[in-house]
């Protein structure tokens, strides 16, 4: 886990990796995720696609395999 200082909502925060600049810590966290090397992949049983959080995976089974009516 990478060390970030506090942040506080409405300053920028930025990314002590590539020097992005986020509104506040919460987000830079999430950010930070992707310059991690190994990364917990959620695949698409359906098409193998592959997504790093489980919200993208439904959002696009949801949209591209049409099983709007099932609660993922």
């Amino acid at each position: 886990m990478f060390l970030v200082s506090p942040g506080v909502v409405g300053k920028s925060t930025q990314c002590p990796i590539c020097n992005k600049s986020f509104f506040d810590i919460y987000t830079l966290r999430r950010h930070q995720e992707r310059h991690r090397e190994v990364r917990e992949l959620h695949t698409c049983q359906l098409c193998g696609k592959g997504f790093t959080r489980a919200y993208g995976l439904n959002k696009h089974i949801k949209m591209n395999h049409d099983f709007s009516a099932f609660d993922l």
